[in-house]
């Protein structure tokens, strides 16, 4: 977008607010995500209960980094049906996390507008998502004593995430709701699954050799869409679109830790969250050595807790593939040639899940992937 299309988005947010409870004293645009329009928004009246700023989310129909590619606005109503519904999730789930202080749960969204495209949620002060949190205030913190307050961290939003897997089916409206996001399953295929075929051609040296089990992987992705075996996800579900407090991190101090961007939940297989997980935070390790993002990576594995091996070979599969696709487009983490490493190890860990080899993932980086295996 140019700075005079962000302008007129800008006025128009700010003239829906005024008719609102939510009118602003300021708005200020805030630069994540790639599809659509988020401001912070200094109220002119605190809430009742002091609220004094709140996130608005404007959605349009198209996407924001490329206004030529048009979305429907189909995800913003799941998103709001996934809000409303997660919020009853404890943000504390005593099995798996029972040594963790951090607090997990969905933001609160305040009003929804679906006419408009807005969506008021609640503001996380001063929260910063974890891959920014990672690069910005851990690049130089990897000593081991603050390995248990990361792996902590991780093993919370873990079983979070395994109690939202197992609890959505039970939750009849949002199945439903989530069944129309059929746009989402399709991007999901397209820019993991295609994209994955398609990086042979940049990194023919290192993917060579996999393209066959790629394009069968790419199918078995398209089957498990006909399947009837599938289940809400959130559908990008990686360590930017987790918000934590830009604070330090320390053991036994009580993390509010919210999961944002549910307007790309679908009904899909569960291994697409917990793979892109795995595989977001392992990038951080390959690209930059970052032993708190293999921390991280490490409790939320824990906190997952058990999976059969067929199902953490699916997990690695995806992980895999989502390295080659996704992880190897990612300016801020190096140029086409610094992101061969990516490719590699994601080729690496496909074949190896692909012919089901766990010795190989036993001696490696991942081989808590297989720790909870029964």
């Amino acid at each position: 977008m140019t700075t005079f299309d962000l302008d007129v988005i800008q006025s128009k947010t700010e003239t829906w607010l005024q008719g609102t409870r939510y009118a602003s004293k300021s708005i200020t645009p805030l630069f994540g995500g790639t599809v659509n329009f988020t401001f912070l928004v200094d109220l002119k009246e605190p809430l009742d209960n002091g609220t004094e700023k709140v996130v608005v989310k404007h959605s349009e129909t198209f996407v924001r980094h490329t206004p030529s590619y048009k979305v429907s606005l189909t995800r913003i109503v799941a998103e709001q049906q996934c809000l409303r519904t997660l919020s009853f999730l404890p943000p504390k789930v005593k099995d798996n996390s029972r040594d963790s202080k951090s607090q997990v749960r969905t933001p609160t969204c305040l009003y929804f507008d679906e006419a408009a495209g807005m969506q008021i949620h609640e503001y996380l002060p001063n929260g910063v998502d974890i891959k920014t949190y990672l690069l910005e205030r851990a690049v130089d913190r990897n000593e081991s004593s603050l390995e248990p307050a990361f792996k902590s961290l991780g093993q919370a939003l873990g079983s979070w995430v395994r109690h939202f897997h197992d609890e959505a089916a039970h939750h009849l409206d949002l199945v439903d709701e989530v069944a129309k996001n059929k746009e989402a399953q399709q991007v999901q295929q397209l820019v993991t699954y295609q994209f994955a075929v398609d990086r042979v051609k940049d990194y023919p040296e290192v993917l060579g050799d996999v393209t066959t089990i790629l394009r069968e992987v790419r199918k078995l992705a398209a089957d498990e869409l006909e399947g009837g075996s599938l289940q809400v996800i959130h559908g990008d579900l990686g360590p930017a679109n987790i918000l934590i407090p830009n604070a330090t991190i320390q053991e036994g101090t009580e993390t509010l830790v919210f999961v944002i961007d549910w307007e790309t939940s679908q009904l899909g297989v569960s291994n697409i969250d917990t793979g892109q997980m795995i595989a977001d935070l392992y990038r951080l390790w390959l690209c930059r050595g970052l032993e708190t993002a293999l921390w991280v990576l490490r409790g939320f594995c824990k906190g997952y807790g058990i999976v059969s091996e067929e199902h953490a070979f699916r997990t690695t599969i995806h992980a895999g593939v989502h390295l080659i696709s996704r992880g190897t487009i990612d300016r801020e983490m190096g140029t086409m040639d610094e992101l061969e490493v990516v490719a590699r190890a994601g080729r690496n860990i496909l074949l190896n899940a692909y012919r089901k080899d766990m010795k190989w993932f036993e001696d490696g980086d991942l081989a808590c992937l297989f720790d909870s295996v029964a």
